[in-house]
């Protein structure tokens, strides 16, 4: 299932947290590790006056920083070549060579040496050049013959900065220090040839999709991306189902696309809820864009999808209209909970586990819901995931209760009264109100009040909820007398990959306060009962051709990066098995 692969694609988002935060972090780690080298060099192995640093340091790092540009320069035809990411890899490569000239001289103790080698400092010279043939070939899409004659370049430049230039042709001509050097340049060659086709035959390079991935999450270009994914996306008839509110005072609407927001900002229909939200607003109407039963596979991969996606919401088919509904019900099985309305012959649930929390509800309880809502006489049900309170995916037993749930729900509707009715709707622009951890189409609370009763319905752009937040506003709002029925995220994408946390994304609370968001409800739900207005609902379908990724793709997508990481830990472990070796002898 493509929620499975998602999910295994998403432990590995730590490894994107491995970089400093900024340039100028890793240009400081770089400075740093550089000066301990020349440092250490000069007291360990070249016996050098200490004085003489007075002059070679200040030199050997404008040295450094003068060979980046050069780098920079040689690396310009990558797009994803950027100068904090040649910062962020001098970096570490200064890194592996400063610990390789400290673990020399700890060797002269630990193996009883009379005194340290200088081979050491060339060890390390080249293991940083070997992790440059790494980066340079995976992040900046250098070709392998390339990288190994560049990559030795800079480490080499500066080595030759702080050390006597009579003295270099001697260092370089050790045996040793020359052999195991190049072993680990050689590594490090061997790796980008297997790891690039890890994925194939169905994933022709790695080292491409880690690029146009790169190139999408950092300089927020999906050009490269999207053509990958759109290659391999199928077409597919996709409906979306809605229901308008008019009202003397406009009109608003309950959106439930079957596409998914995703994959990651700015990719394909990352942005979707605020899109549909914007469309809809062009026609002044207020768009309420929910998350339906669907999950990654109904992704729209690129932006031209999602244009073909917005220019047919304007081909509707409308299947009922009227003016009135039941009091909204909710029903509880253990952990699961349901909440219901029906207008007419269309029943709306909303499911959720909070504050257990859950991720995408699997499409067969969509089906059975829908078989067994038209048994007991619904024309259409409404299927909403209110995605309000992160967590795993359902195991049996919950989506067993969900399941129950949903029936014993639409087993009271149909028998329930319907009334005339009142709405009345607040967005969040309107209070002045917005946050990091809300996309742009912002937040909105709409009222319904029937047989004299007032229920809101909260509702937020954001990528889930955390825990307890939900909750949180629901007992404000229950302690100012306003009854809350769900508060509902739209699941956008808008913030995924833009974080830098385990989750790679904000979830609603996770910037924002509770008090914060409970006042931000209360004011939107009160404008919105106030404002509330005798109604009447169209419930319409649209049915749209488009692309979506499928879930093949993230399947091979999660196969590829498992296996270059299998394949990396396989050739980190002879690396070290070199390194210890190079320590000893």
């Amino acid at each position: 299932m493509s929620d499975e692969s998602v999910n295994r694609i998403h432990k590995r988002f730590y490894l994107t947290l491995i970089n400093p935060a900024s340039h100028l972090i890793s240009l400081l780690i770089s400075f740093f590790c550089a000066s301990m080298v020349i440092i250490l060099s000069y007291i360990y192995y070249l016996n050098l006056p200490l004085q003489n640093l007075a002059v070679a340091l200040p030199l050997s790092l404008a040295v450094l920083y003068a060979a980046k540009i050069i780098d920079f320069a040689v690396l310009r035809s990558s797009p994803v070549a950027k100068l904090a990411k040649i910062y962020h890899t001098a970096a570490f490569a200064n890194i592996f060579w400063l610990i390789t000239i400290a673990l020399g001289i700890a060797s002269v103790s630990v193996f009883g040496r009379p005194e340290t080698n200088f081979r050491f400092i060339v060890e390390g010279m080249l293991l940083a050049a070997g992790f440059r043939i790494v980066v340079f070939t995976s992040v900046f899409g250098t070709s392998l013959p390339k990288a190994v004659l560049v990559s030795p370049l800079l480490p080499l430049i500066f080595f030759t900065s702080f050390t006597p230039i009579e003295q270099v042709p001697f260092f370089l001509s050790d045996t040793i220090g020359l052999g195991f050097g190049l072993a680990l340049m050689a590594i490090a060659a061997v790796w980008t040839v297997i790891a690039d086709t890890a994925g194939r035959p169905s994933v022709a390079s790695t080292f491409r999709l880690l690029q146009a991935y790169i190139l999408a999450w950092t300089e927020l270009n999906p050009k490269s991306m999207e053509v990958i994914i759109e290659g391999r996306a199928q077409e597919s008839k996709v409906n979306t189902y809605t229901l308008a509110f008019k009202t003397p005072n406009g009109r608003s609407l309950i959106v439930v696309p079957d596409v998914h927001p995703g994959p990651f900002y700015p990719v394909g229909g990352s942005n979707l809820p605020y899109e549909i939200y914007k469309t809809y607003s062009l026609n002044s109407m207020h768009a309420v864009v929910m998350h339906s039963i669907s999950d990654h596979s109904l992704n729209l991969p690129s932006k031209t999808q999602v244009e073909r996606y917005l220019n047919s919401l304007n081909d509707q088919k409308l299947f009922e209209d009227g003016n009135t509904c039941t009091e909204p019900i909710v029903i509880q099985v253990n952990k699961a909970r349901v909440s219901g309305v029906a207008f007419g012959k269309v029943a709306m649930l909303m499911l959720s586990l909070a504050p257990y929390g859950m991720e995408d509800v699997p499409e067969v309880i969509r089906k059975e819901v829908e078989s067994y809502a038209r048994i007991k006489g619904f024309s259409h049900v409404l299927i909403i995931d209110t995605h309000n309170s992160i967590g795993k995916h359902l195991d049996e037993d919950d989506s067993s209760d969900i399941l129950k749930a949903c029936k014993v729900a639409l087993d009271e509707l149909v028998m329930k009264p319907q009334y005339n009715f009142k709405l009345g709707f607040c967005h969040s622009s309107e209070i002045g109100a917005s946050a990091d951890d809300v996309g742009p189409a912002g937040m909105s609370v709409m009222v319904i009040k029937v047989n004299d009763k007032s229920f809101a319905i909260g509702w937020a752009d954001s990528n889930n909820m955390a825990r307890g937040l939900r909750e949180y506003v629901l007992e404000h709002l229950a302690a100012n007398n306003m009854s809350v029925l769900e508060v509902c995220t739209s699941d956008t994408h808008y913030t995924s990959g833009r974080a830098r946390n385990l989750k790679g994304y904000f979830t609603f609370g996770s910037l924002s306060s509770p008090d914060g968001v409970s006042k931000w409800y209360l004011e939107m739900a009160k404008r919105a009962d106030e404002r509330a207005e005798d109604a009447s609902y169209e419930a319409t379908q649209i049915s749209s051709e488009v692309k979506v990724m499928g879930a093949e793709q993230f399947s091979d997508y999660s196969n590829a990066l498992d296996r270059a990481l299998n394949i990396t830990k396989v050739f980190t472990g002879i690396t070290i098995a070199v390194y210890i070796a190079m320590l000893i002898l």
